[in-house]
């Protein structure tokens, strides 16, 4: 039989319209691959067998009419997300406000295979960022600047498809991030805080006590107006509505440097970061000379954990429930997403010996530690304890991912690696539910000083908790005040604090905070520490940061809120 390579050809494509072809000979039969696209709308793929009629050696022709539609109409080839919002192949310009974007490109699922992916500089045609199926960027623009997007589908060397994006860049504003309010609220503000001052200049001359309670009394009141603020409720968006404004923030994104004038690829909160700060200096704001608030902030400094993932699952869900919002990392089976970081926090510790807790009841599974450690060593411990950390389940979806996280402990300024003190491993999920976006992680250590520490920190949370609970006055006095404990970028944690704007609340779902506080990627799964609003730490009352709303807003997950009424 002649040898033959058959060939394919597309013919009368639209100028909006690219194809893809492949043959395949397999003896006298021929298969053919044929995928027809118009960009961000419809999709279309065949795979054709049939038999070739051979004369004297040529090959006959067939021609296809109308190729089946597979797929159904506006599912895309590739996406394109800019700060949220997913762009069309007209949206030629955007106006940026804030001088930074986050860029989200990726191949759809609809696509066979990953397509080839690149972001280029127009202006000095260097590469921003290069992959195979999902491109996720942060830049900070310093003027104007067009973006190309290429991708070469299904890697079809000739098959290369390019559109730009123009961003226009506007002054910024700058200025403290956490004002008194208006103009109006800022001038009042300041009239009550000179009264203020001049009755604590005439307190000079009083006894220590009545200086103290001035003192005291200035400080409250200086809160109140900064944090006693009522918070616009909202109880009619939907958690559609919610998910979809919201960006998840864990850290995976490419940051790399660009040598060219009009970009460099850094965090799109750069002007943020100098309001993330250490432990010692937040303890030194006037806000946290309120002993309990102090200790509740230290407390919490200490419990929280970094969490490097380094598995994704290809079972998680593509949308949130109930809406058509895709659920962050469902379609990346990518490297460029496999490996992220977040944040997270011990919430609880068990101490067992023997298999049986200090309450008196039995593991359902275990009468020694089943740690990496003692299983190797043969002789596994008869003491042991439980450690369980809350994030994001958006973080870490399910056993596999967990199988996967690493956890550093007490990872600040002062760290110094002990890996028997500081890290731990060998994770599962205890319990997760997705529509609130709570995820709790537990492993097994032999390591009974570490727990002893985390007990206590623990113990010095809900001490200092309860004395604030108790307080009514405490209460209203912080209803708006919030901050979270963070490692943005997978650095050192860090602390920021801010006010309450809004809360959402969401039958079903529950509560979810937005709030002024700043956070960067590596801040999801994060505590929130809003007293006024959550006034225990368990499963479903536990307020973990989500991700961004906007540049100036971040949002918490779900949770049960307290009454403060």
């Amino acid at each position: 039989m002649t040898s033959f390579r058959p060939i394919c050809t597309i013919m009368n494509m639209s100028d909006n319209t690219y194809g893809y072809c492949r043959t395949e000979s397999k003896g006298d039969y021929v298969q053919v691959h044929i995928v027809i696209s118009d960009y961000f709308s419809n999709y279309s793929e065949a795979l054709l067998r049939g038999r070739l009629k051979l004369t004297d050696g040529s090959l006959g022709e067939s021609e296809i009419q109308e190729l089946p539609k597979l797929y159904v109409p506006k599912q895309s080839a590739v996406e394109i997300t800019i700060d949220g919002q997913r762009m069309s192949v007209s949206d030629t310009t955007m106006p940026v406000t804030n001088t930074s974007i986050n860029i989200l490109f990726q191949c759809t699922e609809t696509t066979p295979s990953p397509c080839l992916l690149e972001i280029v500089n127009s202006q000095n045609n260097q590469t921003v960022a290069k992959g195979a199926g999902l491109i996720s960027i942060c830049c900070n623009l310093q003027n104007d600047l067009t973006l190309t997007f290429t991708y070469n589908f299904c890697y079809s060397s000739d098959q290369k498809n390019t559109f730009t994006y123009s961003f226009q860049t506007a002054e910024v504003q700058h200025g403290m991030y956490i004002d008194l309010g208006t103009t109006t609220g800022i001038c009042f503000g300041t009239l009550i805080i000179g009264v203020l001052i001049g009755l604590l200049v005439m307190a000079f001359g009083y006894n220590s006590l009545k200086k103290s309670r001035v003192g005291t009394y200035l400080r409250n009141s200086i809160e109140a107006l900064r944090f006693g603020r009522e918070i616009t409720v909202d109880k009619d968006a939907t958690y559609g509505d919610i998910m979809a404004s919201l960006q998840y923030e864990d850290y995976s994104c490419q940051e790399t440097s660009n040598e060219g004038v009009s970009i460099r690829i850094s965090c799109p909160k750069e002007d943020k970061h100098n309001y993330f700060m250490g432990l010692k200096d937040l303890l030194e704001k006037s806000v946290m000379k309120d002993e309990n608030v102090g200790k509740l902030v230290k407390s919490v400094f200490h419990l929280t954990v970094k969490l490097d993932v380094n598995n994704i699952s290809n079972s998680r869900e593509k949308f949130w429930p109930g809406t058509g919002v895709r659920y962050p990392l469902s379609s990346s089976a990518t490297p460029t997403a496999k490996n992220r970081s977040g944040t997270g926090r011990v919430w609880k510790v068990i101490m067992y010996k023997n298999g049986i807790d200090s309450f008196g009841g039995r593991h359902k599974k275990y009468t020694s530690c089943p740690c990496a450690q003692c299983k190797q060593s043969g002789k596994p411990n008869s003491k042991f304890a439980k450690i369980s950390i809350s994030t994001s389940k958006a973080l870490v979806y399910n056993d596999f991912e967990a199988a996967g996280v690493i956890c550093l402990l007490f990872y600040d300024s002062s760290f110094q690696m002990d890996s028997h003190n500081k890290r731990l491993d060998g994770f599962y999920v205890e319990q997760d539910k997705i529509t609130t976006d709570f995820c709790s992680l537990a492993c097994y250590t032999c390591n009974i000083p570490l727990f002893e520490r985390l007990k206590k920190y623990l113990n010095r949370f809900n001490q200092a908790n309860e004395a604030i609970q108790s307080q009514k006055t405490a209460i209203k006095r912080l209803n708006s005040f919030v901050f979270i404990v963070s490692h943005p970028h997978g650095e050192y944690k860090k602390i920021s604090y801010g006010k309450i704007v809004r809360k959402y609340e969401i039958r079903g779902p529950g509560t979810s905070l937005v709030y002024t506080a700043p956070t960067c990627p590596g801040s999801s799964g994060a505590p929130v520490i809003a007293p006024a609003h959550s006034s225990s730490w368990s499963n479903e009352t536990q307020i973990i940061h989500f991700g961004q709303v906007d540049s100036k807003h971040s949002c918490s997950g779900f949770f049960s809120a307290s009454d403060t009424s």
